[in-house]
């Protein structure tokens, strides 16, 4: 059983036993005042706390009587509440020395009764003990979970020796009080929750109606800077090519004159930390000033005005974009987890506005785009349809052009054959003529006995004679399937319907070798052991 922490004398009678809180067991006048006083509490906690505190006084007869709370942010001891207290009391101060603090904070769950001040050390201390001539002290702890959050007291300027129905008594009430702190806080968490939730309303109803990206990043700024009463806020936008961090959009409660880099963009490492933290989606925090990481951080800030600063990353399409950066002016500010869980919400709300605007804005530019193509596809199909139609012209002219060309080609060609053909027979009689009068009378010739210088002439007079007919020779077996130059001499003798013997005369062979050329030149003509006539198939040929 936790002991009663008394100075003076205490009276050894007095039980009192932690939360043994039965209200049967006050004085008969007691537990009605507790019954009527829980029964007319209303909704509002603060009031009911200001109510239970002036209970206090009354049911304890103290010259006053306060609640005080520890404002942890502030490191100082608050007045929540107060009845019959001095005009100039000093409601807020800092704890060291007072009693509630020294006495009520440090000591869990147990009742402080002081009969007499002076013989403490608190009359040196606490400068209200001497200020007010206060004597005596009755307290007891308020608690907020397993915390000590304040303590319910009662003071009196007279020496008093408090009874344990009157510590009962306070203690109920320090119970109450707690029990409306529980309510308050829970009410300031749905206040709290109802604006989270408003905030993040807002900023979905910005990113549905908003125009541009950089106008619904500065709504969405003043949004969030405006539900949690921050300083300012800002989004840096990381550009890895230079490793730099540019201010894309800011949002301040009031104007400060900021250095045009902070307007601009900073060194990445100027950031506290280091972007791979960020890339992690780590959130960087530093609820005071002295907390910075690197002195460069601490340049960075615009003034030293700023108490702390918090970082949330932005990933968009899943990739590191940026970070939200919030700034505190007023007060050092430590963050919550449900608040950074609530902000990185709005973060990732807003890197997914973002995505969908620049999805917006490439559609956008897409059917700009596209709207230019047609347009020019369009131009292009009419000039192509006028050039398919000039082209559609032009061939009916050059097929028209063609055949007239196939109409003059046809009769070249006709006129080539008949050239051809002329020149053939041309060649032919000349050769033909050669081999019947001039050749024969050159072999009468040299057989007649002629002198050196006549016979060297008569050489010279061959050769030439075979420089003349050889071309045709040669084009004439081409024509006769590449009779040999004998073969096509005696081909031409059958064309002129010469006999085998009068051939061989002319030619100078034997009748003998006569029979054999006719024979190759049947085989050559594909008419051997054929009834064909072989002078008529050669003038056929022809």
């Amino acid at each position: 059983m936790p002991e009663i922490q008394t100075y003076g004398k205490p009276d050894p009678k007095i039980p009192w036993k932690a939360n043994a809180f039965n209200l049967h067991a006050l004085p008969d006048d007691g537990a009605p005042k507790l019954h009527t006083l829980f029964h007319h509490l209303g909704p509002d906690p603060q009031k009911n706390i200001d109510t239970i505190v002036a209970t206090t006084s009354e049911m304890l007869q103290g010259a006053c009587s306060l609640y005080n709370r520890l404002d942890e942010k502030a490191k100082s001891l608050c007045a929540r509440a107060a009845c019959n207290l001095p005009p100039d009391f000093e409601t807020e101060k800092q704890p060291q020395g007072h009693i509630c603090y020294e006495e009520t904070f440090k000591r869990q769950d147990k009742p402080v009764v002081i009969e007499e001040i002076a013989q403490t050390p608190y009359a040196q201390t606490d400068p209200n003990v001497a200020k007010y001539g206060l004597r005596s002290y009755l307290g007891f702890p308020v608690f907020a979970g397993n915390r000590t959050i304040g303590s319910l007291c009662v003071l009196d300027k007279k020496k008093r020796t408090f009874s344990a129905e009157e510590i009962d008594i306070i203690a109920t009430l320090a119970k109450a009080v707690a029990l409306e702190e529980v309510r308050l806080q829970k009410d300031r968490e749905l206040e709290k929750r109802l604006t989270y939730e408003k905030m993040l309303l807002d900023i979905s109803t910005q990113a549905l109606f908003g125009e541009d990206t950089g106008r619904f990043l500065h709504g969405c700024l003043k949004i969030m800077g405006q539900n949690l009463n921050t300083g300012s806020l800002c989004i840096w936008k990381y550009h890895s090519k230079t490793d730099t961090l540019r201010n894309i959009s800011k949002w301040m409660a009031m104007p400060i004159p900021l250095p045009k880099h902070r307007l601009e963009q900073i060194p990445a490492r100027t950031i506290p930390g280091s972007i791979e933290r960020f890339k992690q989606n780590q959130v960087i925090s530093f609820p005071a000033r002295g907390s910075l990481m690197d002195g460069r951080e601490k340049d960075r800030l615009p003034t030293k005005s700023v108490k702390s600063i918090l970082m949330v990353p932005l990933f968009v399409e899943n990739r590191f974009y940026g970070l939200i950066e919030f700034q505190d002016y007023q007060a050092c500010r430590k963050w919550q987890d449900a608040d950074i869980d609530i902000l990185r919400t709005a973060a990732q709300m807003i890197a997914k506005s973002i995505e969908h605007k620049r999805l917006e804005e490439s559609v956008t530019a897409h059917t700009a785009s596209l709207s230019r193509t047609n347009k020019r596809l369009k131009e292009e199909i009419l000039e192509r349809t006028h050039m398919i139609k000039l082209l559609e012209k032009k061939e009916m002219d050059l097929a028209k052009r063609k055949r007239e060309r196939e109409q003059s080609n046809t009769g070249l060609k006709i006129l080539s054959k008949k050239k051809d053909n002329d020149i053939f027979q041309l060649e032919e009689r000349v050769l033909r003529n050669v081999k019947q009068l001039v050749e024969p009378s050159v072999r009468r010739l040299k057989a007649s006995g002629l002198n050196y210088t006549q016979a060297k002439w008569l050489g010279i007079l061959e050769n030439n004679l075979d420089d003349i007919t050889s071309p045709m020779v040669q084009r004439l077996s081409s024509h006769f399937h590449n009779l040999t130059p004998t073969e096509i001499k005696v081909a031409g003798f059958i064309k002129l319907d010469k006999t085998k013997k009068e051939t061989a005369e002319l030619l100078g062979l034997s009748y003998r070798t006569i029979e054999v050329h006719r024979s190759n030149i049947r085989k050559k003509l594909g008419i051997r052991n054929r009834k064909i006539n072989l002078r008529t198939h050669l003038l056929s040929i022809q």
